[in-house]
């Protein structure tokens, strides 16, 4: 109860911040964006946090589930919630699949193969234009309701969102201390001598691999309700990708706060440069965003999570070892009178 304290408490704030600014558009939208990119990034820490598979192709799985919906609500059916199921069901599907492939890789080649996954994705649906309308892609129709996922109060995709994250911090700190969980560790550190324990490396591999997909998949659904377009560029390119892995890193990597903790310091910042650099300076924003993640990954290689553990225990260090009990009298340390 006492580790579920700090997310209740988000969950609180999740809900009452969009309603303190439901007049203020520009906020609503950052805060939906915010909670956005901080699930996406809880879902891969999932994945490369906690069994040590670093995807830089995250983004698809997003892409798959904003397509998934805009075609429902388009050619399949009026209903957009269809499209959401459809589309966690097809990037968890997709997700074993190439994790079948391509999870038995190691370093940097897994990597490389979930960008080429990535690439092919994007282009397909650049070139697919009978299906995804390719580089013009698809408006979805506005019709208000929970069933089209489509609400005309953005403070409500605010609270959606973040909430979302702070479910999903949750879930994973549920899971973290768990049998589940010391196995996914396991797997991260020596996938071998995990193995040679009896753990089951690729079947949990390819578990938490299918079931990140189908929250990105969730996550790019709602977004593609809340934004009413879906095209390639905007779904699944590799910065995209790359975004969100950065997010989870700079937030703290296996953390379960540590991807909620590196959106809310880099979406604002994110928003401040645009507006304060962008019109003038043109990209000369994306430089000085890129600079300060390059010093936060320098001097906090463990995240912010892991800076502020140590900045703790530096100002409050852990209880002093009690004393040790003298020894026990012996022949050569007894009293005088015992000797004699």
């Amino acid at each position: 109860m006492r580790r579920a304290i700090p997310y209740l408490a988000a969950a609180l704030v999740a809900i009452a911040l969009p309603l303190a600014l439901t007049n203020e558009p520009y906020w609503l939208d950052m805060l939906a964006l915010l909670g956005f990119w901080a699930a996406l990034a809880g879902s891969w820490n999932l994945l490369a946090g906690y069994t040590g598979q670093v995807s830089l192709g995250h983004a698809a799985f997003s892409g798959i589930g904003a397509y998934s919906t805009a075609l429902a609500a388009t050619k399949l059916t009026s209903n957009a919630l269809v499209g959401l199921l459809l589309g966690v069901v097809l990037a968890a599907a997709i997700a074993a699949i190439v994790g079948l492939l391509t999870l038995r890789l190691r370093g940097p080649y897994f990597s490389i193969a979930t960008i080429a996954f990535a690439q092919v994705a994007s282009i397909t649906a650049l070139n697919w234009k009978d299906v995804t309308g390719g580089a013009e892609g698809i408006f979805l129709p506005f019709e208000p309701g929970p069933a089209n996922l489509m609400f005309e109060s953005p403070a409500t995709y605010a609270i959606i969102f973040l909430l979302c994250a702070v479910l999903i911090a949750a879930a994973t700190a549920w899971m973290a201390p768990s049998r589940t969980g010391l196995f996914l560790r396991a797997i991260r550190d020596d996938p071998v001598a995990a193995a040679s324990l009896g753990v089951r490396v690729t079947a949990l591999k390819l578990a938490v691999f299918a079931v990140s997909a189908a929250i990105a998949a969730a996550m790019g659904a709602l977004n593609a309700a809340r934004i009413g377009y879906v095209d390639p560029t905007g779904t699944m390119t590799l910065q995209l990708s790359i975004q969100v892995a950065l997010i989870a890193a700079i937030g703290g990597m296996g953390s379960p706060a540590g991807p909620l903790i590196g959106a809310i310091g880099i979406i604002p910042l994110q928003f401040l440069l645009r507006a304060e650099l962008g019109g003038r300076f043109g990209a000369l924003y994306l430089a000085v965003y890129g600079l300060l993640l390059v010093i936060v990954l320098r001097y906090a290689p463990g995240g912010v999570v892991d800076l502020a553990t140590r900045a703790y225990r530096r100002i409050r260090p852990g209880p002093t070892p009690p004393a040790m009990p003298p020894p026990p009298a012996t022949a050569t340390t007894a009293p005088e009178e015992v000797r004699s």
